[in-house]
């Protein structure tokens, strides 16, 4: 077998030249700084952060939330009427145990109770769908809009009974002016509450869920 050759070694006092590396010799790998924490990324270079979107609350959402508490009150306040009266009705049957009318007294507390607990439960909701409404959660507008058609269904309905008057057998008393102007009143916030919770709907479902009062 061939053996390699053999080089003379270096004078003394010299050293031998550097060796050349081969132009196929693989280059040592990039070094790069490890991240920070497990999952650090790194911003785009020249790109800012994008600050939170901060809407200002439209003045038609304040003034329809404003007009579903003022609505509420007059529910809880004949609900509050309803209670009491159907506990004058209870007390007052047992006058009539005697007479004729024998539980009717307690057949009106009944259907005061019933009353009672309708408008009280209809008071609540528009109560709370007002002040919901104000923190911009599009559940209680939603809410707020099936609140406000019952209204406007109501008092229409109240309208026509108060322009056709209270007709009896004996007497035509004809338009009860009263009626008409509390109909139309409480009509026309009911109808404004209602159109402006229904324009609002892009204001509500903006996805920022953010919302300054």
């Amino acid at each position: 077998m061939q053996q390699p050759p053999e080089y003379p070694p270096p004078p003394q006092g010299q050293f031998p030249p550097p060796p050349v590396q081969s132009p196929t010799a693989p280059y040592p790998p990039a070094q790069y700084p490890a991240p920070q924490g497990q999952y650090a990324t790194q911003p785009w270079p020249g790109a800012a952060p994008v600050p939170s979107v901060r809407r200002d609350r439209p003045g038609s959402v304040t003034a329809a939330s404003v007009l579903l508490i003022i609505l509420a009150v007059p529910p809880i306040l004949f609900a509050l009427l309803a209670f009491v009266g159907a506990g004058m009705f209870h007390s007052a049957n047992g006058q009539l145990n005697d007479t004729p009318f024998s539980g009717f007294g307690d057949a009106l507390a009944r259907v005061a109770v019933v009353f009672g607990v309708v408008s009280l439960a209809y008071g609540v909701a528009k109560l709370v769908a007002g002040i919901r409404s104000l923190a911009g959660r599009n559940a209680w507008r939603v809410t707020g809009i099936v609140l406000s058609a019952l209204g406007t269904a109501f008092w229409v309905l109240a309208l026509v009974g108060s322009i056709s008057g209270n007709r009896d057998s004996f007497e035509d008393h004809g338009p009860n002016g009263g009626g008409i102007v509390l109909s139309l009143v409480f009509l026309a916030m009911n109808l404004t509450a209602l159109i402006l919770l229904g324009r609002a709907g892009e204001y509500f479902r903006s996805s920022s869920g953010q919302y300054r009062t």
